[in-house]
């Protein structure tokens, strides 16, 4: 406040002495002192009026950094969707009547003495006009011990009839050599099993459902090959399929749209690469194959090579 004016001295005497009279006759009337007279209620709290967000005083919130791209305009990073799957496994059947089957589809040894074989056993179905349905089966044995079932990899099935869609040995499937087995089981799907040498025969360590047969390759640079496929039917793309080092088995999952590399192939020494619809590898400026894309924590890394 601004102050008043210098007054004569007589004058503010006057003025000292009406006041203290008036504090003395509130005293009397309130019954008690200057020093303990209630305090003035306070006003109630207001309710706060939210602001619009143009008239907020506090910072923006900051815009999502724009995603990363090489320069030849390929994401660098590319997440997927990370699925842990439970260990393989083959249903039982009926191990009796494959170890009594003669009807062998496929039969291969290794080296080491591991030898994987397949079996068909003829189900009993009646068609007019007859059909022929198969019941598969998976057999090992080792020089030291006989024939045992492994299981049954797919039953009731005539789309076998000529032999098997794939059926060969693989040299690294997540670090061991073994065998791909490959199987229509149906117009539009396909199922591959990958086994592994042990020294008690085969083990099955994978198996992949997709609308073709699964492909090995080395998805992560650890020099232990892995398998991926493609789906074309529903959730159209792509799926990697590893094993951690604790043992633990992962699908990864990359949906093929307009957030993922217009196509992909496998390109023999080089990997996981970026293509056009018609499966050609893109290049770059210098006219050499781009990427790869490396499998790594979760995502896909677009690994530049330098140039020479």
């Amino acid at each position: 406040m601004t102050p008043e004016p210098q007054r004569p001295r007589s004058r503010a005497r006057f003025r000292a002495g009406l006041v203290l009279c008036a504090l003395a006759a509130l005293a009397l009337l309130s019954g008690c002192s200057p020093e303990n007279a209630a305090p003035e209620p306070e006003d109630p709290p207001r309710a706060e009026k939210s602001l619009p967000a143009a008239s907020q005083t506090e910072a923006p919130e900051e815009e999502p950094p724009e995603e990363a791209l090489s320069p030849d305009g390929l994401p660098l990073v590319i997440p997927l969707e990370a699925q842990e799957l439970d260990p393989p496994g083959l249903p039982t059947g009926a191990p009796e009547a494959a170890l009594a089957s003669e009807d062998v589809v496929y039969s291969d040894r290794l080296d080491s003495g591991a030898e994987l074989e397949i079996r068909r056993v003829t189900a009993e179905v009646q068609y007019d006009p007859p059909v022929v349905f198969y019941d598969v089966y998976a057999l090992t044995r080792t020089p030291e011990m006989d024939w045992r079932v492994l299981g049954l990899l797919e039953g009731y099935n005539h789309y076998v009839g000529h032999g098997l869609d794939v059926a060969e040995r693989v040299p690294d499937i997540l670090g061991r050599e073994g065998w791909q087995i490959s199987l229509g089981i149906g117009a539009a799907a396909v199922t591959s099993w990958y086994f592994a040498a042990t020294p008690a025969g085969a083990e099955l360590v994978l198996d992949v459902g997709s609308s073709q047969e699964a492909e090995v390759t080395d998805l992560d640079g650890d020099g232990q090959g892995e398998a991926w496929e493609f789906y074309n039917h529903g959730d159209t793309g792509w799926s990697f399929y590893d094993r951690d080092e604790s043992g633990r088995y992962w699908r990864y999952f990359l949906t093929a749209g307009p957030e993922a590399p217009l196509g992909a192939v496998m390109v023999p020494e080089k990997g996981y690469v970026p293509a056009d619809r018609e499966g050609n590898p893109l290049l770059g400026e210098d006219g050499n194959i781009l990427g790869p894309y490396v499998l790594e924590d979760g995502a896909l890394h677009l690994r530049m090579e330098e140039p020479p």
